[in-house]
């Protein structure tokens, strides 16, 4: 998804496509102004909610396949999506409609790092993940 999300179809330009007619629907009365306002909302969002859940799948693979310390585990989960970010924003850099930011990177790595941040705390609580033994699903 975040390949798709980072390719040149869904770039500033790319998404008012989509974007301006869903919201022109949803407020008909919306000003050029808000509309602006609106989408830089909009792609806001979508970075830090992908890579929030991008480091909480990637916690969760690393708790389940690595014995470690609950601190190192956080930090491989948090350590994946911050390279899957830069990776992305190079990869956008070098295509024709997209613009590749550090801002963006640290966007994705502060959605990573709250979604891994409550994974740890609820991990360390004791609610999150007890494995199921095999043949009792």
């Amino acid at each position: 998804m975040i390949l798709v999300l980072g390719g040149g179809e869904f770039g500033a330009r790319g998404n008012s496509r989509y974007l301006f007619p869903m919201l022109r629907w949803l407020f008909p009365d919306l000003s050029v102004q808000t509309y602006l306002v609106l989408v830089d909302w909009i792609r806001t969002g979508a970075h830090v909610a992908e890579y929030a859940l991008l480091g909480l799948l990637a916690f969760r693979a690393v708790f389940l396949t690595v014995e470690s310390a609950l601190a190192r585990v956080a930090l491989l989960a948090v350590s994946v999506a911050a390279t899957v970010a830069l990776l992305d924003e190079i990869r956008q850099a070098l295509l024709p409609e997209r613009v590749g930011s550090p801002w963006d990177i640290a966007l994705d790595v502060s959605g990573a790092l709250a979604a891994v941040g409550i994974a740890y705390w609820l991990k360390r609580r004791g609610r999150v993940w007890a494995p199921v033994p095999r043949g009792e699903t």
